[in-house]
């Protein structure tokens, strides 16, 4: 029992031996450390703090913008750009000095560019602008025939002109259209020598005459009330018996065209000269020929052409053609600069024209009749007015028959390319057809072209071509090449040798 009781005793003291044995081992093994959290004070860092490495996005660097420091303004020279003219019309000389008697120095083409160097006003007071050409040259055009836009369609737009779609008759039921192909007769010829243009019609494809029906020098075909009236002592007519003259011709189915003269109204002009064109100082306006016009603003005027056209369409006229129907000219020269229109409304040149053209359609839309136009060969390729209220737009818009005279005598050295243009009847009635279809793309409501052709053989042109029935054709088949069936033939004598017209 003693010996069990030591045993216990001895066991009990190794244990806590071993207990305090194990209790120094774990006190010398260091305890495992927790990692510091670190909390910084941004404010307090120092320069010195290492950072790490930072990978930058590309920055796209806004414009910086400097204020200018006064004291120290740098001065920047200003740049000026040129200006720039375009051609508009073919054929434009291109000249040493301004004016149209110094030295071509070549022809210009449709829509050439030319630098601006200035503009300068001729003694004449016509405008001429000094350019450089492509070339480096420097030399003059006429400002009439330049614009600042190398634009096609209706290149230039005036801005009080209608260029919208215009309502038109063109088949009335008793007066049915008919494709003219149409001699010029005078008013001396219809009294005189009427039996001659009716042998012709009878004995060729000509079917219809244009008569005047107040001429160039202001006198009547016809006894009128209206010219009478108007006109006074100045009133004068060619034919007594009217009735009897649109019988004879009426029996033989021929189409009656009468050509109406219209602002080139000498005897008007002078028996109201209050009314006319004028110098700036009051004196009369004349052109080369002698002649006093009218000014198409006077809206008295307008009232008195229209009268006459009424009185012709009573007698048997089936379609009124109006000539004259633009601003004078003076050789080819604007007269702006000197004279005196009488614009009382401030209206443009085009504008005037165009609303002499709606008013005569509208005083006359009950009559069924046609209403056509002459205008210049020019009007269908210079884009604006021809400085004469002349717009190809402008009036083909608003007329029947736009009529253009394409005469190939009447274009100068160089037009469409040609040195002669006369010497070219085929080429230039083409060219001049092909600018005018063109043109009348440009609007909804086109008139029909029926060009006035060249029957006369123009001696005073240098180079000229004798016209004989073969140049006569040449300009017929051009105008075939448009589907273009209607044509007339201008010869201020009267007198046609057309054997053999339209035989190709």
């Amino acid at each position: 029992m003693y010996k069990a009781r030591k045993m216990f005793f001895i066991v009990i003291m190794l244990l806590i031996i071993l207990l305090i044995g194990c209790s120094s081992s774990q006190a010398d093994i260091p305890e495992e450390e927790t990692p510091e959290v670190v909390i910084v004070d941004m404010e307090k860092v120092e320069e010195t703090t290492v950072e790490e490495p930072v990978v930058e996005e590309p920055v796209v660097e806004e414009p910086i913008v400097e204020e200018p420091i006064e004291e120290e303004e740098p001065v920047v020279e200003e740049v000026v750009e040129p200006e720039y003219v375009f051609v508009n019309i073919y054929g434009l000389n291109f000249r040493e000095g301004p004016s149209s008697e110094t030295l071509v120095l070549r022809v210009l083409g449709y829509d050439e560019k030319l630098e601006v160097v200035e503009v300068e006003t001729a003694q004449d007071g016509n405008q001429w602008v000094k350019v450089i050409d492509k070339n480096g040259v420097e030399g003059y055009v006429y400002s009439s025939y330049v614009s600042g836009e190398n634009v096609k369609a209706i290149a230039r737009p005036y801005v009080d002109v209608d260029y919208a779609a215009y309502e038109k008759e063109m088949d009335f039921e008793n007066n049915p259209y008919v494709n003219v192909k149409g001699l010029y007769v005078s008013g001396h010829s219809a009294g005189g020598n009427i039996d001659y243009f009716i042998d012709i019609i009878k004995n060729t494809e000509i079917n219809a005459l244009i008569i005047d029906i107040k001429d160039d020098s202001g006198k009547i075909l016809f006894p009128s009330e209206v010219s009478k009236a108007t006109l006074g002592d100045s009133y004068s007519f060619h034919i007594s018996d009217i009735d009897a003259l649109i019988k004879k011709l009426k029996d033989e189915d021929i189409y009656l065209i009468g050509r109406l003269v219209s602002f080139k109204s000498p005897k008007y002009a002078m028996t109201h000269p209050e009314r006319a064109i004028t110098y700036k100082d009051g004196t009369p306006f004349k052109t080369n020929d002698g002649a006093l016009w009218g000014t198409p603003y006077d809206r008295e005027l307008w009232k008195y052409l229209v009268g006459i056209a009424e009185e012709a369409i009573a007698v048997g006229f089936d379609e009124i053609q109006f000539d004259y129907i633009r601003f004078p000219t003076s050789g080819g020269i604007n007269l702006d600069a000197r004279l005196d229109y009488n614009n009382e409304l401030g209206e443009s040149k085009t504008k005037a024209v165009q609303s002499f053209i709606k008013y005569a359609q509208e005083s006359l839309k009950d009559h069924e009749v046609y209403l056509s136009a002459d205008v210049y060969g020019w009007t269908s390729t210079a884009i604006n007015d021809v400085g004469i209220g002349q717009h190809w737009e402008g009036v083909s818009n608003v007329i029947d028959v736009i009529s253009p005279m394409f005469y190939p005598s009447h274009y100068g050295p160089g037009n469409y390319g040609f040195e002669v243009p006369d010497a070219h009847p085929y080429e230039v009635m083409f060219k001049a057809t092909e600018d005018a279809v063109m043109r009348n793309s440009n609007i909804e409501t086109p008139a029909k072209i029926r060009p006035w052709i060249q029957s006369f053989t123009a001696g005073w042109v240098d180079g000229h071509i004798t016209y004989t029935i073969d140049r006569v054709n040449d300009q017929i088949r051009a105008l075939k090449e448009f589907g273009i069936d209607e044509y007339m033939l201008w010869n201020s004598s009267n007198k046609y040798n057309v054997t053999g017209i339209g035989v190709e």
